[in-house]
């Protein structure tokens, strides 16, 4: 629970600022996240893609305290990311979700982004709560 309302709080703001500050690196770097979780073959493969995707979107919001606020919860993010890509949880809707998100800030809309990133995070509370 901690580590979700902790995103709650941060990124649904952060990826709005991405939207708007990313530089070209970073939205290759959430775009190649994006895409290695789409194209990882195991769980672990995925859970790493994951934890990059949101990380780089964290540090391409261009707010220095958020680095390292990143970092410190890296492996929640990992612990967390694994739970809810365990098997019965419907990958390709969750990639969807993930997909929208970089779309939104690669054509640098805040509030699609911001929307986008609440999707997820209420598709991550319903699998947590075991309900897909």
């Amino acid at each position: 629970r901690t580590v979700q309302e902790f995103r709650y709080i941060i990124e649904p703001e952060a990826t709005a600022f991405a939207a708007l500050r990313r530089t070209d690196e970073q939205m290759a770097e959430i775009s190649k996240a994006c895409q290695d979780m789409r194209l990882a073959r195991n769980l672990e493969e995925r859970t790493k893609a994951d934890t990059r995707f949101h990380l780089a979107i964290l540090r391409a919001a261009g707010n220095d305290l958020l680095v390292p606020l990143g970092v410190l919860i890296e492996s929640a993010f990992d612990h967390l990311f694994r739970y809810v890509t365990r098997e019965g949880e419907d990958l390709d809707h969750a990639q969807k979700l993930h997909e929208a998100i970089e779309r939104n800030i690669r054509l640098q809309r805040p509030e699609a982004a911001r929307n986008a990133v609440r999707k997820l995070l209420v598709n991550t509370d319903r699998i947590v709560a075991g309900h897909p």
